[in-house]
Formats: structure tokens, C-alpha cells, sequence
């Protein structure tokens, strides 16, 4: 068992082939509980946003947590473009992940694109799953006649281009970050 944290705790390593995966796990609940965020997560920065934090807590309070960086974020291994996994690929980073944290039968919780993930691991591996919990799941990438509230391809490329020219840097983060949760504007604990 792992105590609950007031800081961030240890960050550890697993391999999916020559991919190196983040994973941090937390918690002292008799629930086991994969957390998976959104599409954009650094495990450790995550610590370092109080409200964050309180929640990443809160969930420890209950449940041992197994939270992890995907592919390509945080501080898992960087990918290119070109190198943009299919979904089965980050399913098996999930199973990679869990075995090597120990995880047999967790609740998995996933945020946005990340509920996908979890969706299609429970789905494949039904054994491995005991619940799952989704937030905010997009049904499709881009809009549709039928699904119009997607975004549509001209909005990807705009983002793509904005993300191209600012990852990294901190007024990039800020906007995005004020589009994000537009109600903790002017709260310097968020900012």
C-alpha cells in the first residue's frame, strides 16, 4: 500500500518495447484505480496545481491510484508526429503499465480521449477491469453532418499549428490553460 500524498510521489518506469512509460501510484483505499487524464498530462506538474492536486488526493483517500503519462507526454517518452500511436498500441501501454504497478482488477477512469483507451481495454480485456468511469469521451475526432459539435478539420489544423510553434512555452500554457477553465481566470493559485 502507498500512504496518500501531500506532494508528488515517486515517478517509475515501465517498457512497452523501446518506449519508456511514466507512472506514479498513490493512495491508501482498498480500491485499486487507474486514473487516466485527458490528453494533455504531466504526472508530475500535475502535483504542482493546487486544485489538481487536491483532487489527485481525494481520489488517494478511497483507492490505491495507478497515474500515468501516455506515449508522447508528460515525462513518457517523446514521439513525432509521424509516430501518432493507434488506439490498440495505447491499450497495450495500459496492460504494460498496470502489470508492472501490480494493478489486476482496477476501476479505470478515463478523462476525454483517455476514456477510449479505458473504454476499449475494458472492453478487450474484460478480466482485467473491474468498473469503468469515463469524462468528457469524444464519440469522433472531427465534426460530421450527424455529430457537427466536433471539431472540424480547419480547427485541427489551426491547432496543430498553434501547438507546432508553442508547445513548451509558458504564455502557450496560459492560454490554453484560460480555454480550459475559463473559472479559475484571475485565481493566482491556478495561474
Amino acid at each position: 500500500m502507498h500512504a496518500c500524498v501531500i506532494g508528488a510521489p515517486d515517478v517509475h518506469y515501465a517498457r512497452n518495447g523501446s518506449v519508456a512509460l511514466a507512472y506514479q501510484v498513490f493512495g491508501d483505499g482498498p480500491l485499486e484505480l487507474v486514473f487516466a487524464p485527458q490528453w494533455i498530462n504531466n504526472i508530475d506538474v500535475a502535483w504542482h496545481n493546487p486544485t489538481f492536486a487536491r483532487f489527485l488526493n481525494r481520489l488517494g483517500s478511497f483507492a490505491q491510484v495507478l497515474f500515468f503519462d501516455r506515449r508522447g507526454m508528460g515525462l513518457s517518452d517523446r514521439l513525432s508526429a509521424e509516430d501518432a500511436p493507434p488506439l490498440e498500441t495505447l491499450v497495450e501501454d495500459l496492460r504494460v503499465v498496470m502489470d508492472r504497478a501490480g494493478f489486476a482488477r482496477p476501476v479505470l477512469f478515463g478523462g476525454s480521449d483517455a476514456g477510449c483507451i479505458c473504454a476499449l481495454f475494458a472492453a478487450t480485456h474484460p478480466d482485467r477491469a473491474s468498473a469503468l468511469i469515463v469524462y468528457g469521451p469524444e464519440a469522433r475526432g472531427t465534426a460530421t453532418r450527424d455529430y457537427p459539435w466536433a471539431w472540424s478539420s480547419e480547427d485541427w489544423q489551426a491547432y496543430l499549428a498553434e501547438m507546432e510553434t508553442g508547445w513548451g512555452a509558458e504564455d502557450y500554457a496560459k492560454r490554453w490553460f484560460r480555454r480550459l477553465m475559463p473559472s479559475a481566470k484571475g485565481d493566482p493559485e491556478q495561474e
